[in-house]
């Protein structure tokens, strides 16, 4: 080869190098396009349900995680309050909403449902308008109930109606009655949208609070709410709906949550 075809046969194989580095860095950006368009389906579908971005990013979703059960129960376990021993063994349960939430149904449906436990003697429901007043009940019924021997449990419920009294009321009560445990529930009224949530709901600050969700014979709980909660770090323990207090109480299970969540999510791919 003389020297005038060996540099044409150097520029054409330099040439071809070139094209096929510059197919091969096209090849690279196609396929990390195809995945964070895979990953767009994904998270796009799930914010269409109403599930936030920092929920998305808590839930630690990627581009592989195509599994809308798999999400979903993984957004519920974060949403449904388990087993609890502190819940189990409280004596006294604070209950606390906004005005209209429900609360005072919803702590007549509770008394009833802790009465008709096997191992609960009695449930008293502890009336008063001020903090002053149901830390004073709360301490008049304690004494009552140490002085008697206690052959079976007996509890109370008490309503407060400011949520910022639940701190210094378990203060007030543990100061006279150090032994006593307490629950705290928060009521919250189904169909409040996300904003009016992050807005107006406190997060969680204390291990003993949990969240009941109430007037679910109105509408269903969204996607977008169960969202704001979780961002609040709220754990759910109780359902209820109907405004008898006879019945409509249910404690919250990972399952029906889950499936609430997959049937609303699944229901985005069709529209």
């Amino acid at each position: 080869m003389d020297p005038v075809e060996h540099s044409t046969f150097e520029e054409s194989l330099n040439s071809i190098k070139s094209e096929l580095k510059k197919l091969e860095k096209l090849s690279q950006v196609d396929i990390k396009s195809e995945q964070a368009s895979d990953e767009n389906v994904v998270q796009n579908l799930l914010r269409s349900a109403g599930i936030n971005k920092n929920v998305i990013d808590l839930l630690g979703i990627n581009a592989s995680d195509d599994n809308i059960e798999e999400i979903a129960k993984k957004l519920a376990k974060l949403f449904v309050h388990g087993k609890c021993p502190h819940f189990e063994n409280s004596d006294v349960f604070l209950i606390v909403g906004s005005p209209f939430s429900g609360k005072t149904v919803f702590a007549k449906k509770l008394m009833r449902f802790l009465k008709n436990r096997e191992e609960v003697k009695d449930c008293t429901n502890l009336e008063g308008n001020t903090l002053k007043e149901i830390v004073s009940h709360v301490t008049s019924w304690a004494t009552k109930i140490s002085d008697n021997e206690k052959t079976s449990r007996k509890l109370a419920i008490a309503e407060l109606s400011n949520i910022a009294d639940v701190e210094r009321a378990l203060i007030s009560i543990n100061q006279n009655n150090p032994k006593l445990k307490i629950s705290i529930i928060n009521v919250c009224e189904v169909g409040k949208s996300y904003q009016f949530l992050r807005r107006n709901f406190s997060k969680r600050s204390l291990d003993n609070e949990y969240l009941a969700i109430t007037k679910l014979d109105l509408c269903d709980l969204s996607v977008s709410e169960i969202s704001a909660f979780v961002e609040l770090n709220h754990k759910c323990m109780f359902f209820s709906g109907m405004e008898t207090e006879t019945d409509g109480l249910f404690f919250a299970q990972v399952d029906k949550v889950k499936s609430h969540l997959v049937q609303t999510i699944e229901n985005e791919k069709v529209l």
